[in-house]
């Protein structure tokens, strides 16, 4: 296994926050020795150590990396900040073969885990206050209280004594899953806020009503045209939220330019390889005009943001089939595939609104959220476990990952004065609510979705 990376991570939730402080030490009482930008990867972990000053967030006290960049230089960094990958296990982490979130990671030393210090000398670390601006500092992750319907297991480390609530054995039949091959592609999206990384729950006194039952099963994964149906209702229900289609633009954001059904950014280069695919294909007169503009997409050339030519070309480009076609691939290749093989297929998941769930989670959050990670860890479920044989239904899982997702954005929704962030949370938490595994919509087959209405047997 590979040695231990750290990249950072930044606040996804704020794209405006584009660099962090590296310190001389494990505490933000410590001098800030230099700024470096968020994304940074590739950094070499020299050295772990918790908080100087006990800082601490429901529970679980801040562990500070120390690395090296590829210059030579070295410094600390917050966990809450950074991303960990590789084999870990010498600073007490696990092997973890993806890019992970660390701060929701337990850390074991000695078999000692990262636990905060006693009530009385707890030391609370301050509200957020990162800026692009001189001497910034390291934010705080949120917090959110959950009740839920679902017995949830408590944390697996508390000071207190816990209450363990056994999760009910319904076992379902294994089915194939939906899987739509294409190459791989790295899809950038902007973000809007991870999962928090502590959650309090409060165990019920009496039974929690059952789990929601499929009222319909799905048409078989095996089935093309169910296939089809399930992943261009969840490119339409995601489009829907992130802006207007395959016309959608925006200027106004890190990605410098924004475009398409699911905003395909410059910055991350998601739209260089829809413009290359485009104009590889296509001659039409929208293509010609774009073409000019060839060169300077290759180069993510900043002042494509403000080129009123380039933004007339790429809304003209958004009317020719060839360009819907080239963006539902590069859709498919970043996203669709990533998130069936790294959540659906592993867990052996058939709902068609798992997938659209998780598609568009992938897309608003990234595909490496840490939100199934945090349901299965509240569920007491052991990660990437086959639903149905792990104690817990698929309607289970997917509708305690809907419920996080929701509470995130609902926190940013009032943190921010943005009502209308709520909209999309609720979506989905509606259709789990409804037990509209399917997709189906309502009476007459409709889906309203951000103002917008979709067939959702025929999309």
């Amino acid at each position: 296994m590979a040695e231990a990376r750290v990249s950072v991570r930044g606040m996804p939730d704020n794209v405006s926050i584009t660099e962090i402080n590296v310190r001389g030490g494990a505490g933000t009482n410590q001098a800030a020795l230099f700024k470096t930008p968020v994304a940074t990867a590739d950094l070499i972990l020299l050295e772990v150590a918790p908080d100087v000053e006990g800082k601490h967030l429901e529970g679980k006290v801040y562990q500070w990396f120390k690395v090296r960049f590829g210059d030579g230089r070295e410094g600390w960094m917050r966990d809450d900040l950074l991303f960990l990958e590789g084999d870990a296990t010498a600073w007490g982490y696990p092997v973890l073969n993806e890019k992970t979130w660390v701060f929701p990671l337990t850390r074991t030393v000695g078999g000692v885990t990262s636990t905060p210090p006693p009530p009385q000398a707890a030391i609370v670390a301050p509200n957020p206050v990162i800026t692009t601006g001189p001497a910034p500092v390291e934010p705080v992750a949120p917090t959110i209280t959950v009740s839920s319907p679902m017995v949830l297991p408590p944390p697996p480390v508390q000071p207190a004594p816990v209450v363990t609530v056994a999760a009910p054995t319904v076992v379902m039949p294994p089915t194939t899953p939906m899987v739509i091959s294409a190459p791989t592609v790295t899809v950038s999206s902007p973000t809007i806020l991870p999962p928090a990384p502590a959650v309090t729950v409060t165990a019920p006194t009496t039974p929690p009503p059952a789990p929601p039952a499929a009222p319909v099963a799905a048409a078989s994964p095996s089935d093309p045209a169910e296939a089809n149906r399930v992943r261009r209702l969840a490119f339409l229900i995601t489009g829907a939220f992130e802006g207007h289609g395959y016309a959608a633009y925006n200027n106004y954001d890190a990605g410098i330019v924004s475009y398409g059904i699911i905003q395909f950014t410059l910055a991350a280069g998601s739209l260089v390889t829809v413009v290359t695919r485009y104009l590889g294909r296509s001659q039409s007169e929208a293509a010609n005009k774009l073409r000019g503009y060839q060169a300077a997409v290759n180069n993510r050339d900043p002042l494509l943001r403000n080129d009123m030519g380039f933004k007339a070309a790429l809304l003209e480009a958004a009317n020719d089939p060839v360009m819907q076609q080239v963006q539902d691939e590069v859709a498919t290749e970043g996203f669709w595939k990533q998130v069936v093989d790294g959540y659906i297929t592993p867990r052996n998941m058939v709902l068609p609104f798992s997938y659209g769930l998780l598609f568009d989670m992938g897309v608003n959050f990234g595909v490496n959220h840490g939100f199934v990670r945090l349901a299965e860890q509240q569920l007491g479920i052991p990660t990437r476990s086959v639903v149905g044989t792990n104690g817990v239904t698929e309607q289970m899982l997917i509708t305690r990952v809907a419920e996080l997702r929701k509470q995130s954005h609902d926190r940013q929704a009032e943190r921010d004065n943005l009502p209308g962030l709520r909209l999309r949370g609720d979506f989905w938490m509606n259709l789990a609510t409804a037990g509209d595994w399917n997709m189906y919509g309502d009476s007459t087959s409709t889906l309203t979705v951000n103002g917008r209405r979709f067939n959702g047997r025929t999309p």
